[in-house]
């Protein structure tokens, strides 16, 4: 039985991270998150992963310092992920030692694709294997001036320029969305929080206070809940919410939506005046009883 290739996973947004787990555990890949720096090197000692993905900005030690004490150690694999898509950042990802650099939003098939190109390159066939490692066995595919790992067409090209100028292009493929950029939609109010009884969402600083005290929560968990909050009552289907909140149609599984339902309802329990409900067969809503 072949044993599966491990990719380590390092993203401070764990809702992110589950949704690229789950992917790549759909393409058979096995896998381990880390949501900090420090967490990242103690993992990877310990997991010995074929190929890391590596967010950028991460709490403590960032990414690119991550990166730089992985390679005094070890050659594996890096793909960084990051919002940043300035040319100074590409180049300063790949001198520090990755392999690659995609820039969020994603495509998850795309990056899916870029996963394996890397590992292939990293771990050529038999046929191949012979003369590359004539000159150098260690030797790495160096990745290509575009900072890509294997040759992008033309339509990829121009699909990876419209997604790096807008944060709400609509696709026909899911696509990974970080960041703070507030979603432009018709549907939110002016306003920019939603109170309730123990209970403030304030989309102005992307904050949210219940019981008095501040609770953490990544950009797109605190935009859904606020949007749900903002319309108390109103039913959403899953599609809806991925359109709002994502800013995209999105087509095929709606396990994106489930996953940040279920971090905020672990977070936010269930109040005597509201809560967020569950419409089986629907979807969800904020039902407020006042």
């Amino acid at each position: 039985m072949i044993d599966k290739q491990k990719i380590l996973i390092v993203d401070d947004d764990n809702n992110i991270a589950e949704l690229v787990s789950l992917y790549l555990t759909k393409e058979c890949f096995d896998t381990k998150i880390a949501n900090d720096g420090e967490e990242a090197l103690s993992t990877f000692a310990s997991y010995q992963p074929n190929l890391i993905l590596l967010d950028l900005m991460l709490p403590g030690i960032d990414g690119n310092e991550v990166c730089r004490r992985i390679r005094k150690t070890s050659d594996v694999p890096i793909i960084m992920l990051s919002a940043k898509g300035e040319v100074f950042d590409k180049v300063l990802g790949l001198e520090l030692g990755a392999d690659d650099y995609v820039i969020k939003p994603f495509d998850s098939k795309e990056l899916v694709a870029r996963v394996k190109a890397v590992l292939r390159r990293f771990q050529p066939s038999q046929g191949l294997s012979e003369n590359i490692n004539s000159t150098n066995p260690n030797k790495q595919i160096e990745p290509n001036h575009t900072g890509n790992s294997f040759p992008l067409t033309e339509k990829d090209v121009l699909s990876n320029d419209k997604k790096e100028n807008t944060f709400s292009e609509k696709t026909a493929e899911q696509t990974i969305q970080t960041g703070y950029t507030r979603p432009t939609d018709p549907m939110f109010p002016r306003q920019d929080a939603a109170q309730y009884d123990d209970l403030i969402i304030d989309l102005s600083n992307y904050s949210v206070i219940y019981y008095g005290k501040p609770v953490e929560m990544p950009p797109k968990e605190l935009e859904l809940f606020y949007f749900l909050a903002s319309h108390p009552n109103q039913v959403f289907t899953r599609e809806q919410l991925l359109d709002h909140i994502w800013g995209y149609e999105y087509i095929g599984d709606t396990r994106t939506v489930d996953v940040h339902i279920k971090r905020l309802r672990e977070k936010i329990k269930k109040h005597a005046n509201w809560s967020i409900a569950t419409v089986w067969g629907i979807g969800y809503k904020f039902e407020s009883k006042k």
